[in-house]
């Protein structure tokens, strides 16, 4: 019952692609080190920092400080990753908000290192170190390694617990006791997170249906259901551990019986009416269609990723399943169908569905690998040729929103300009900063930054992702009635402004981010001022 091993290259060509799988992970790592300042704050980073530090407060206090209980919605989500910082966090200097995308890469780095070894163990190095490109180079993946501290997190705990299952599937049906442990802990990781960590088993259930089945077809019924209860018996000690390490992570579980219930009631039934850019039509995001998260996978995911993954179905036809890919492919399946059956609530592109991403690039990965192992040398050539423009394209359009990578749609879109004004670009805000310091050079460039008379700033989005890059002259206020100045996101609900009001523009790929607008008569006129004695030749006042 237990599924074959993949056939290993000659052990010289098997130990290069292996150095090349580890060379591309440290020149990831290289890479983060070395950008992680580039990025700005997203929307929600203050509050997930401050639910962290409320969580520590609670084990600090005996249990008796229950204050994160009360913090906005934050109650429902697990706190692995925002224990850990808050325990980092009083260590690192400069900007903690800038400086928690390190962290935050550093998960998104492993989850790169996990996706890898999947495909390693099912298809060989070669395709281990194809599946941990094809993820490394998506936009999605890639763009919020840095600062997306809930998805990223989760996404990575669900490919670790793909990986336990794919070992688990191998010592079917007697799993070692370590690999029982590690689905617990891997299980109990994800639910640290987000209460979908629940489903991180969810795709043990059609591969033993397989494996029973083929067992009762060589064995007879009886023994090969022996044979599974034995091994359902087995995976009995992963349970105490996933509870263990959810009630650790996420204490609000453990503070009312039927609290983990009403978090599993809350997102199924998420009342969140934003409204959401798709199509070139604003809808709320209760009311998506439910083509929302598909299209969205097909205009997102890099060409060569999306070419590797129609290989694989064309060549999964001409050979029996492999109990493993047939879990990978669960894994990457079943949330799309959720998302077309169910239509749940959605906004924020594919954020919430990161955790397919890893699956899907083993998938694709796994594709490439067997049409090149059944090619022959001249195909193989023209394959390899097609990989590395399919690389070089996504690479390049990284490249092109740095550090905004996250915006980036593929050629199916016409690309990040293409998708201007159809569907959502910036919605985490990230390039509000960049912003906010144009602004900044641009009044004191026209002699009008006195911080004796502040401009009054309002802004749409997160009023902390800019607040440490306004100079004294650029007052915060909270709506945008009196502002002189607005600094927005182009998104729907935040406010439209013809260009000629705009003091400064975010731009990546031709696509327009967010802008700071003149919105007072009085900085107008003050401005007008400014240009007109600029333009007869005078200095600024």
């Amino acid at each position: 019952m237990t599924p074959p091993h993949p056939a290993l290259p000659p052990r010289g060509l098997h130990g290069a692609w292996d150095r090349a799988g580890l060379a591309l992970l440290a020149a990831l790592a290289l890479a983060a080190v070395l950008t992680f300042a580039d990025y700005g704050v997203a929307w929600d980073d203050p509050g997930l920092r401050t639910y962290g530090r409320l969580l520590l407060d609670f084990y600090r206090s005996g249990l008796a400080d229950t204050s994160f209980t009360r913090f906005a919605d934050l109650a429902y989500y697990g706190g692995a990753f925002e224990l850990l910082w808050a325990l980092l966090d009083p260590l690192v200097p400069g900007d903690p908000l800038v400086a928690r995308h390190l962290a935050c890469a550093a998960v998104g780095l492993a989850g790169i290192a996990v996706t890898r070894a999947i495909a390693r163990r099912i298809a060989g190095p070669r395709a281990g170190l194809l599946a941990a490109l094809l993820l490394a180079l998506t936009p999605d993946w890639y763009g919020h390694l840095f600062v997306n501290a809930k998805d990223v997190p989760f996404a990575t705990a669900m490919a670790l617990a793909l990986l336990v299952v794919c070992r688990l599937l191998e010592e079917w049906p007697r799993p070692r006791v370590t690999t029982t442990l590690a689905l617990g802990l891997a299980t109990g990781l994800a639910l640290g997170v987000r209460i979908g960590g629940l489903a991180a088993p969810l795709p043990l259930l059609p591969t033993l249906l397989l494996l029973t089945l083929r067992a009762a077809r060589e064995v007879g019924p009886r023994p090969a259901l022996a044979a599974a209860a034995v091994g359902a018996w087995r995976l009995l000690p992963a349970l105490p551990v996933a509870v263990g390490l959810t009630l650790l992570t996420w204490p609000w579980v453990g503070l009312g019986f039927d609290h983990f219930f009403e978090a599993l009631r809350h997102f199924t039934a998420l009342d969140f009416p934003a409204p959401v850019l798709f199509e070139g039509a604003v809808v709320p995001a209760t009311a998506a269609p439910r083509r929302y998260l598909p299209e969205l996978l097909a205009l997102k995911l890099p060409e060569i990723l999306l070419l590797g993954l129609a290989l694989l179905t064309l060549r999964c036809r001409r050979r029996p399943a492999d109990p493993r890919l047939l879990a990978v492919g669960t894994a990457a399946l079943w949330p799309i169908l959720h998302a077309v059956l169910a239509a749940p609530t959605e906004f924020d592109g594919i954020r919430h569905h990161l955790f397919v991403l890893p699956p899907l690039a083993v998938l694709a990965a796994i594709g490439l690998e067997r049409v090149w192992c059944a090619a022959t040398l001249p195909r193989r050539r023209a394959l390899a040729g097609v990989v590395i423009v399919g690389a070089g394209l996504a690479a390049a359009r990284l490249a092109a929103t740095h550090p905004y990578e996250y915006v980036a749609f593929n050629g199916l879109a016409g690309g990040t300009a293409g998708a201007e004004g159809r569907f959502e670009l910036d919605y985490w805000g990230l390039s509000l900063r960049e912003v906010a310091r144009q602004a900044a050079e641009e009044l004191a460039r026209e002699g009008l930054a006195d911080p004796r008379r502040p401009w009054q700033v309002a802004v749409c989005g997160e009023p902390e992702t800019i607040a440490p890059v306004l100079p004294p002259f650029l007052e915060l206020v909270d709506t945008v009635d009196h502002a002189d100045l607005v600094i927005a996101i182009a998104k729907p609900g935040c406010p439209a402004t013809p260009p000629e009001q705009r003091l400064a523009e975010s731009r990546r790929d031709g696509a327009l981010l967010s802008f700071a607008a003149v919105r007072s008569a009085r900085l107008a006129a003050a401005r007008q001022g400014v240009l007109a004695t600029l333009s007869s030749g005078g200095a600024p006042p």
